[in-house]
């Protein structure tokens, strides 16, 4: 029988494991551009040049961001409702659910330069 000292612990090991055998694409992959009479090396070349674009928003440091505030306020909320151990373990599940919220929140803004990048420069996005 799991103990409810365990359960931050057994939790967080979840959402690692979940996130990462999941689904997640690049968001600039996931993209689609009607295609249709439209010159295809053009379109390379404006899709590279969205691409730079898109890779300015840094997934990396907008998670780990995430991730550390989440931390902090997790481990004040655990020292005011208990001792040091509650603290370690909500603020660690807290790290990790900031983490994932953040890493999600830059994965739809990178997806979304993308997609802006491309219908400005006159191409129809379908998604």
């Amino acid at each position: 029988m799991v103990t409810l000292k365990r359960f931050p612990l057994i939790l967080s090991f979840s959402l690692l494991v979940g996130c990462s055998g999941s689904q997640f694409t690049d968001p600039v992959q996931s993209v689609i551009v009607d295609t249709a009479n439209v010159d295809l090396n053009e379109y390379q070349v404006d899709l590279t040049e969205c691409k730079v674009y898109a890779n300015k928003v840094d997934v990396a440091d907008q998670t780990t961001k995430g991730a550390v505030g989440g931390a902090i306020v997790g481990s004040v909320i655990g020292a005011i409702i208990g001792n040091s151990d509650s603290s370690k373990k909500i603020g660690g599940t807290a790290g990790v659910l900031g983490g994932l919220e953040a890493n999600a929140d830059a994965r739809k803004e990178k997806n979304q330069v993308m997609r802006n990048c491309l219908r400005g420069r006159g191409y129809k996005v379908l998604n």
